[in-house]
């Protein structure tokens, strides 16, 4: 029983001692508890206003990225615009610039016939006043014969014909070969 005595009063004595401390102890945990409980609100406390800093900052480079986006894409959305416009420009200004050499070839072309017209008109202007020279002079050639008298009218007027006949066929051949070299 010695030995069941002794573990009933080391209990005994276990039990007081532990109530001592457990009540120093418990205020001491508590305490420390507490303690740590504020520290860990004040830890959440600065990491939650730290995240919202964080948070808010994110947001604003965020948002101020996307403005700097949204300028890009404004900028070559216009560039886009105006190399649309300069490409639509260039294809008008190369149709104009068919368009022009055509004509350009259509006028050169207008002049060439104008001249070769203006030139054969010269010609027939000079066949003319060359006709009309020749006319004058046989009418004064048949004056002349009807004033000399003794030539009857009929044979003056054949008789200078035939001079004429001769001197136009002459001067034909002479417009002829001219007009062969200019050609």
């Amino acid at each position: 029983m010695c030995e069941r005595h002794f573990y009933i009063n080391l209990c005994t004595q276990l039990r007081l001692t532990t109530h001592l401390f457990t009540n120093t102890s418990l205020k001491l945990v508590t305490s420390e508890y507490d303690q740590l409980n504020t520290a860990i609100d004040d830890l959440g406390t600065s990491i939650g206003s730290t995240l919202d800093e964080q948070k808010h900052e994110l947001e604003r480079t965020h948002a101020e990225e996307l403005r700097k986006v949204q300028v890009s894409v404004d900028e070559l959305t216009k560039e886009k615009i105006q190399l649309q416009d300069s490409i639509a420009t260039n294809e008008r200004a190369n149709q104009l610039e068919t368009e022009r050499d055509w004509y350009k070839k259509e006028a050169l072309h207008l002049d060439e016939t104008l001249e070769k017209e203006n030139a054969k008109m010269k010609e027939l202007a000079s066949k003319l006043e060359s006709s009309q020279q020749e006319v004058t002079w046989l009418k004064g050639q048949v004056d002349k014969l009807t004033k000399e008298g003794g030539v009857s009218d009929a044979t003056a007027g054949e008789s200078c014909l035939d001079e004429t006949k001769g001197d136009a066929k002459a001067e034909q051949d002479g417009r002829d070969t001219a007009e062969a070299k200019t050609e």
